[in-house]
């Protein structure tokens, strides 16, 4: 039996819904909804997106097995960091604490997840970092849930279009392919080359923006009628800020294809810009054998659904905010139905566990003498001779705290002291550099510094200076990225003792 996905997209003129049904050989297309929501005469929507997915929902009378949606650009931040490797795990436990620094405050926990973007000129991996805040993950989740939805993913926009371009095109290693969505209030751009993501990004300029100088009435005849609208100036706007994201990218610009998805199509002006600025033209590629009773303009217009309902199904760069305490939790709810098959189950199980219980008390009791034996000859072995054997464990720990503390870092005439390795960090580091010490962590195998600088070379220039300490045996740069706010360099270095 396939499994259906479905893909929800919304602003405040229209509802996209897109049905994905997947198996072992094929994905179909079951459903693609463009579902117009009702205004009020001052162009207000009458129902809360809540109350109109619901209707929808009934209306078409669907029950998909997985649900997903995106967070609105608004709520998302994009940083672009470097790693000197690519595994998730290691990313995640790493990352963390840096792209906390470099986000703007914001109420709740930061919830972040990132996409790999290949590797610079140096090796290093190339990390998409998308982060949020807490509360509008959970705001999205309340809203659907009171439409009759609980979200199994949640993801941000542009790593959702990874997931509709890869499986709606035939995508060639030799393009780069820059996908452009316009939403409502914002736009976001996905850069592919093959298969490969190059960048994902997000902007605050939207199609309100496009046709800020244009007439309501205009701009309903174009969605009636399908005409295009020119945003002029405003087009222009958005298209220089696309372009210096490409431009950070790949000064070249060179192999560009460009793909218009969403509001983009109704943008008369905006293939003559990228065409005139950049020399990008538009170009779609051809499409996959996915099975759609419809057009291909149609799955353009509702890209963005049908890219959240293909996430569902191909979990390749797959990005998700519903983390923690706001994880899926209908697995859990599932889980719960079958309480009772689990009960009686525990009731066999806990008739065997009574047999083995005697038996689990004596080896216990077994165990517990040997541990005491040998807790009591360490304790002969380490401690002074003559000291009675009281809490022999918490004893020891006492005495070896007390050792470390009259052997190592408390030794106030040793060289290696918290407060010489600080003097000697002032003292080496160069007077000339304009350096920004964040913070200084000194353990008994070294000591890790992070702050900031104006430049790379200067990373380099600290690292230089505080090899020449002399019971400093390696230094190591850990990370060294630059910070947008203020264009400095934001590093990490490790100082091995030697």
């Amino acid at each position: 039996m396939a499994r259906q996905t479905v893909g929800i997209y919304w602003d405040d003129i229209f509802i996209h819904l897109c049905v994905v049904a997947s198996s072992i050989t094929e994905f179909t297309i079951e459903r693609l909804i463009k579902y117009r929501r009702e205004h009020n005469e001052d162009g207000t929507p009458k129902r809360s997106v809540s109350e109109d997915i619901k209707h929808l929902m009934d209306e078409v009378g669907l029950d998909a097995d997985t649900c997903v949606v995106s967070l609105s650009e608004k709520d998302v931040m994009y940083r672009s960091v470097s790693r000197p490797f690519s595994d998730r795990k290691k990313v995640s436990a790493t990352i963390g604490p840096e792209i906390e620094t470099l986000l703007p405050a914001g109420e709740g926990e930061v919830i972040f997840d990132f996409v790999v973007a290949g590797r610079d000129d140096t090796g290093q991996t190339i990390l998409n970092v998308i982060a949020t805040h807490a509360p509008p993950v959970q705001m999205l989740i309340t809203e659907l849930n009171n439409a009759g939805l609980d979200p199994e993913l949640i993801d941000c926009p542009p790593a959702a279009m990874i997931a509709g371009a890869r499986n709606l095109f035939e995508l060639t290693s030799d393009k780069k392919y820059v996908v452009l969505h316009i939403g409502k209030s914002d736009s976001s751009i996905v850069v592919l080359q093959g298969d490969n993501v190059r960048l994902i990004d997000g902007f605050p300029v939207g199609f309100d923006t496009i046709t800020r100088e244009i007439s309501r009435d205009r701009v309903e005849n174009a969605f009636a009628s399908g005409e295009g609208i020119e945003g002029g100036a405003a087009t222009m706007e958005l298209v220089k800020e696309i372009g210096l994201a490409l431009y950070r990218l790949d000064r070249e610009l060179q192999g560009y294809a460009l793909i218009l998805t969403g509001y983009a199509r109704f943008v008369e002006d905006l293939p003559k810009y990228f065409e005139d600025t950049f020399a990008i033209g538009v170009e779609l590629p051809t499409t996959t054998d996915i099975v759609f009773n419809g057009s291909t303009e149609d799955m353009l217009d509702s890209f963005m659904a049908v890219s959240l309902a293909f996430r569902g199904v191909d979990s390749r760069d797959s990005t998700d905010f519903r983390q923690g305490d706001l994880a899926f939790t209908k697995k859990m709810e599932e889980i719960k139905g079958y309480i009772g098959l689990w009960t009686k189950m525990f009731l066999a199980l806990f008739l065997i566990w009574i047999g083995g219980l005697a038996l689990d008390v004596h080896l216990k009791g077994v165990i517990n003498d040997n541990l005491e034996a040998q807790i009591r000859k360490e304790f002969e072995t380490v401690m002074p001779k003559g000291i009675p054997i009281v809490d022999p464990v918490k004893q020891m720990e006492q005495y070896i705290r007390q050792r470390s503390k009259d052997i190592g870092m408390g030794d106030t005439q040793g060289k290696d002291t918290p407060l010489n390795i600080i003097r000697a960090i002032s003292v080496n580091i160069p007077r000339d550099i304009k350096v920004v010490v964040d913070s200084i962590t000194i353990d008994t195998n070294g000591v890790i510094l992070s702050g900031k600088v104006d430049s790379y070379n200067n990373v380099d220039k600290i690292k230089a200076a505080l090899s020449k300490i002399e019971y400093i045996s390696e230094v190591k740069i850990v990370s060294a990225n630059v910070d947008k706010a203020d264009q400095s360099v934001r590093f990490k270095l490790i100082c091995k003792k030697g």
